[in-house]
């Protein structure tokens, strides 16, 4: 079943809707203050930096793996 979307006011194809011309630009994050170090982090290169530096993952990254009680994380 084909869905659709509303673009420009028309309607278009979902699939169709989805597709860019052009890049995509993202927003950096907030600053924040780091829970491992105090420090407060300023980008998402240095987010990355001090997770690798203090062997830290992001929980989203556990989406669908079993925890040790035999359920499976949500991310």
């Amino acid at each position: 079943m084909t869905t659709y979307v509303i673009r420009d006011g028309k309607l278009v194809e979902k699939a169709k809707a989805l597709q860019s011309d052009g890049p995509f630009f993202m927003r950096d994050i907030e600053p924040y203050e780091s829970p491992i170090t105090g420090l407060t982090i300023t980008s998402r290169s240095h987010r990355r930096e001090e997770m690798k530096r203090h062997d830290c993952i992001d929980a989203r990254d556990l989406k669908g793996e079993l925890r040790a009680n035999g359920t499976r994380h949500r991310g």
